[in-house]
């Protein structure tokens, strides 16, 4: 499951910029799962998890033109060039929101292992050991 560290680091990115500005430390499984759970069913659903993917779109893209470029992708840990390939549908070197959101999308219905919707702490806890 590794292609889904872009999520995880997305995540946490922008839950712990104290965390991140401090010392690079990961946060926790236990942080992550509160940042995304707004309301606080100790799940991730599926509209929990894109609204933070799309703020953590928004916090990457540097140059704030809507767009994020390789450069600005590869920011977050533990991406792969090869993925930003695969998202860029419109093949125009960079991604919009829509194509990062449709990537990440199929990497939450990939680790959404019995479908219903929701990450529970079982699946995110799979999702980050791999």
């Amino acid at each position: 499951m590794r292609q889904f560290a872009l999520p995880l680091m997305a995540i946490a990115l922008i839950s712990a910029p104290v965390v991140c500005a401090q010392s690079q430390q990961p946060l926790t499984r236990k942080q992550i799962m509160e940042s995304a759970d707004k309301n606080r069913d100790s799940k991730i659903g599926r509209v929990e998890f894109l609204e933070r993917m799309r703020e953590a779109f928004f916090f990457v893209d540097v140059n704030k033109d809507g767009f994020l470029t390789s450069e600005e992708y590869q920011r977050l840990q533990g991406t792969d060039p090869r993925r930003f390939a695969r998202a860029d549908r419109s093949k125009d070197g960079k991604l919009s929101l829509d194509e990062f959101l449709k990537a990440i999308t199929e990497d939450f219905d990939a680790t959404d292992k019995n479908d219903d919707g929701v990450l529970d702490d079982k699946e995110v806890k799979a999702w980050i050991a791999d």
